[in-house]
């Protein structure tokens, strides 16, 4: 079961009013589930090597934007 599959099921029995055990059942299954992480392309880590390589920006400084960047794309 794809990760997006229990989300229609619960939205399907809150819609039309279908059997609400499934959907939970599968919905609570789903959260078990480690979410896959999100990393940075090729293209974006090339970029902000670029960024960092003609900005004035300190290696310290440089990290908290990578992190932030990597925060924001996987919560």
């Amino acid at each position: 079961m794809t990760k997006d599959e229990p989300l229609k099921m619960a939205i399907e029995a809150l819609l039309y009013g279908t059997d609400h055990t499934k959907a939970v059942k599968a919905c609570k299954e789903a959260l078990k589930q480690p979410k896959e992480w999100q990393g940075l392309s090729d293209d974006e880590i090339k970029d902000k090597a670029i960024f960092f390589n003609v900005s004035d920006i300190s290696l310290e400084d440089f990290i908290r934007l990578i992190d932030r960047t990597l925060k924001e794309r996987n919560t």
